[in-house]
């Protein structure tokens, strides 16, 4: 099926986040003091390359990002829209304890 440009597939959205990381975002850009750079695109631009270098830095950050990977494409398989898990501390988001298994250890 082709489409001209102005057509729209019912249910498609042109998304890089999900719905409620989305707003998480925005609330999170509301809360920090106006430099006038807030635009959405550098907050998330900014975060993204602090999680890199986080993730490049330390194990278990990025053993985190790996294991909240399935969780999020089972909500995009199943559409729901339930929040996002978050740290129980925010000060100190690093998990109290390394993870167990490795990503070979962990794929069937």
């Amino acid at each position: 099926m082709t489409l001209a440009p102005d057509n729209k597939v019912p249910g498609y959205r042109a998304a890089l986040l999900r719905e409620e990381t989305k707003q998480r975002l925005q609330s999170f850009g509301k809360s920090l003091p106006d430099t006038g750079f807030l635009c959405e695109r550098r907050v998330v631009t900014a975060a993204v390359e602090v999680a890199l270098e986080a993730c490049a830095e330390r194990p278990e950050y990025l053993a985190r990002l790996i294991e909240r990977i399935p969780d999020i494409a089972q909500r995009d398989q199943d559409g729901l829209r339930a929040a996002p898990r978050t740290p129980e501390k925010t000060q100190d988001p690093r998990p109290k304890t390394p993870p167990s298994k490795s990503l070979k250890e962990s794929t069937p």
